[in-house]
């Protein structure tokens, strides 16, 4: 009998010691698949860098497949997508990333940004607007509004967004309306 829980408390302390360093190193290292996520994250975010969007874009596809919830991966595909001139999935990719993150400003402000490049002002102006709503210290976003309603020919609108950014700080769209006699006396 004492031999039966010796045996007995041997090897439910062995199972104890196994499951705990188990649970140990998982908090302390973690699962394969997050790193191989992270590194082909940090590789695409390099292509990016150098230009070679298409291996970007197919890391990032590899990441979204091993945790399609990234939300900086739609983020950055955007970008790459935009860069290759692929507008409507940049624009798909933003969208994604806004509705993870209804608060990233940068996803709107880019979303925007392909929105005025498509020639969709009216949407690039509503893009530019709910960054503004979030912060509205962002001067680019004053900057590329206002340059928007410029190419609306809403002058006036522009003008005032040329200003705000101004006073933010960034000038080149008030010098520019002035050059073209647009903003007079600004």
């Amino acid at each position: 009998m004492r031999r039966r829980i010796s045996v007995f408390t041997f090897t439910l302390a062995a199972i104890l010691l196994v499951f705990c360093s188990c649970a140990s190193d998982q908090a302390v290292r973690p699962p394969l698949r997050t790193i191989a996520a992270e590194e082909l994250f940090n590789r695409g975010i390099a292509r990016i860098e150098k230009g070679d969007y298409d291996h970007a874009i197919a890391d990032f596809n590899r990441v979204l497949k091993i945790n399609p919830q990234y939300v900086l991966v739609y983020y950055q595909r955007g970008v790459a997508y935009d860069n290759k001139g692929f507008y409507d999935n940049a624009i798909a990719d933003y969208t994604k990333a806004i509705k993870m993150h209804p608060r990233a400003t940068i996803a709107y402000f880019n979303r925007g940004i392909v929105r005025a490049k498509k020639g969709d002002y009216d949407n690039a102006i509503a893009d530019f607007t709910k960054v503004l709503e979030i912060d509205s210290g962002h001067a680019l976003a004053y900057y590329n509004r206002g340059t928007a309603w410029y190419y609306k020919a809403d002058y006036d609108r522009s003008c005032a967004d040329y200003q705000k950014a101004c006073e933010l700080g960034n000038c080149d769209g008030l010098d520019f309306a002035k050059e073209k006699g647009v903003c007079v006396g600004e």
